[in-house]
């Protein structure tokens, strides 16, 4: 038999225990009212010191800028040899000298403004060397009859040019074989210094520049290469920009090499649907897959990009579209392309953008040799683009500037060139890569008649045309 329950008791028990609880609950009321408070007071503390710490450090910062940019300059460096001043600015006998400095001031000047705007805002000196002998510049232009005869004529015009600026220096070597050594020296110093924003390199024809330059490949914001009359292509492997001074230098081809002679490019006969491309030079045959080809094949003169990236387009300051710079072809890679082309002309979309879209199409879909591609690639490049500068697509072959070295010696549109006006018009220098438009490279689904799925489409020895963007973007 069960004992009695004793209600009184277990009352009391339950009593007990719900004033144990209460007067816990009060403590923890009290710790947690206590510990909201700490929180409080440590918050408010953190905030106070990280405050003064961020003020502290962007007062640093701004003094050290200001005292940086205060004391900023550019640097153009010049080999006299390589880097020849314009005609117009030599027959000046009075004032040629100080119009050469001025002028090539506003060129440096409008470049800085468009690459450099935060130095163009601020004060900040642009310092000119040009390193050359002076006898040697004076007998070439005598020989040119751009001056009258002298051993020195040129003395004039380069001490007119050195009263423009302070930190405009023309430095007579003596001997033309100094040039190179003083300019890397000059380029190693200058580069070590921090107020040096930004070098503008001048120079070409010399084993020298290239080793001196290769410790900054791709500093694109440290570095730009400028062209003259001569190049390496050396120097077009380190990812540096390369823009030209058409106001104040000549340009002329790019060379293989800096010490043997320019070979003279045959004209080469192709025969095309579009008939402003019927004979073209071969300075205007152009190519971008240069990895399976020859190295020494020399390369247009440009300032355009020499490699593409990944789902992006090059576009300069106005937003208009730009090209990759091209590689020309091989003698063995037209030939290839004559070979293949005497039965039948070949189908440029199939072949460089994986699809036809006519049922009709009598143009050849068959296999072809890695090197037939780059001819395909210029006669693509001999049609502007539908869409011209807007432009935005991945898979464009065809063109929205003109590459073509006739034009460009013409100032403007050669005869046989089939690109617009506009597109000779159009600034190279590219001002930023801007995400490709993968809309509008053209389906399966979109395409009427016979479709060759892109993937399927060989280019360049198997690798399929979906890759495009690794091999040609335009």
């Amino acid at each position: 038999m069960a004992a009695p329950i004793d209600s009184v008791k277990q009352g009391d028990e339950l009593q007990c225990l719900y004033v144990e609880g209460r007067a816990i609950q009060r403590a923890l009321a009290t710790l947690a009212s206590n510990h909201g408070v700490y929180l409080k007071k440590y918050n408010d503390t953190s905030e106070r010191i990280h405050a003064n710490l961020v003020d502290a450090q962007k007062a640093s910062i701004v003094t050290v800028a200001k005292t940086s940019i205060k004391n900023a300059f550019v640097l153009v460096l010049i080999d006299g040899t390589s880097h020849k001043f314009v005609d117009d600015l030599y027959r000046s006998k009075q004032s040629g000298g100080a119009a050469t400095a001025k002028r090539l001031r506003e060129v440096v000047s409008e470049r800085v403004a468009a690459m450099l705007p935060a130095i163009a805002r601020s004060e900040y000196s642009i310092v000119v060397k040009i390193f050359a002998c002076l006898k040697t510049l004076s007998s070439r232009a005598v020989a040119e009859k751009l001056v009258a005869p002298g051993h020195r004529s040129l003395a004039f015009h380069f001490a007119e040019f050195n009263k423009v600026s302070p930190f405009f220096d023309f430095v007579d070597t003596g001997d033309e074989g100094h040039v190179p050594t003083k300019i890397t020296e000059n380029l190693r110093w200058h580069m070590a210094i921090e107020h040096c924003k930004h070098v503008f390199f001048c120079a070409a024809g010399s084993p020298k520049y290239h080793i001196a330059l290769k410790p900054y490949h791709g500093q694109t914001k440290r570095v730009t290469i400028v062209t003259g009359s001569i190049a390496d292509v050396e120097i077009c492997t380190l990812g540096l920009h390369m823009i030209s001074f058409a106001r104040v230098f000549k340009v002329g081809p790019l060379n293989a090499t800096s010490n043997t002679t320019a070979i003279k490019p045959a004209s080469i006969e192709v025969t095309v649907p579009n008939p402003s491309a019927i004979s073209v030079p071969a300075t205007s045959l152009i190519h971008v897959n240069s990895a399976s080809r020859n190295a020494g094949a020399p390369i247009l003169s440009s300032i355009l990009p020499m490699r593409a990236r990944h789902g992006r387009v090059p576009i300069n300051l106005a937003k208009q579209r730009l090209d990759l710079q091209m590689q020309l072809p091989t003698p063995a890679e037209l030939q290839a392309y004559k070979d293949h082309t005497k039965i039948q002309e070949l189908c440029i979309d199939f072949h460089l953008r994986g699809y036809y879209t006519t049922k009709e199409c009598e143009l050849s879909h068959g296999t072809l040799l890695s090197g037939v591609y780059c001819v395909l690639q210029y006669k693509a490049l001999g049609t502007p683009c539908s869409e011209g500068s807007g432009c935005r697509s991945s898979n464009c072959v065809y063109a929205h500037i003109c590459q073509k070295d006739e034009c460009a010696r013409a100032g403007g549109k050669a005869v046989l060139c089939g690109l617009t006006e506009a597109m000779h018009k159009v600034d190279p220098y590219v001002a930023e890569w801007v995400a490709a438009n993968s809309s509008a490279m053209q389906s399966s689904a979109s395409i009427q008649g016979n479709v060759l799925p892109v993937t399927t489409a060989p280019m360049n020895g198997g690798v399929p045309a979906a890759y495009m963007d690794d091999l040609i973007s335009f």
